[in-house]
């Protein structure tokens, strides 16, 4: 093992009990993210006939996004 991929391993080695724990936390990341002073409450009404699809792109960026599709490839490799 190289000095470069020593620090790397070991990183990972500390990470694997707290996979479960990250995962959930981009998760919600994903699911409820922080904008900084956005308001809601900008008057007008909603239009009756646009479509709604929020759960559809919800779902997209769970199954695409990168850092949380590589936790779960970290968790799925055998370390031992």
């Amino acid at each position: 093992m190289t000095k470069q991929t020593f620090p790397l391993a070991l990183k990972a080695l500390k990470d694997y009990r707290q996979y479960e724990f990250l995962v959930k936390k981009r998760r919600q990341e994903i699911m409820f993210p922080y904008y900084e002073g956005r308001d809601n409450n900008i008057g007008g009404g909603q239009a009756e006939n646009k479509v709604n699809k929020r759960v559809e792109d919800l779902a997209m960026r769970l199954t695409n996004d990168p850092k949380l599709n590589w936790l779960a490839l970290e968790k799925a490799m055998d370390w031992s």
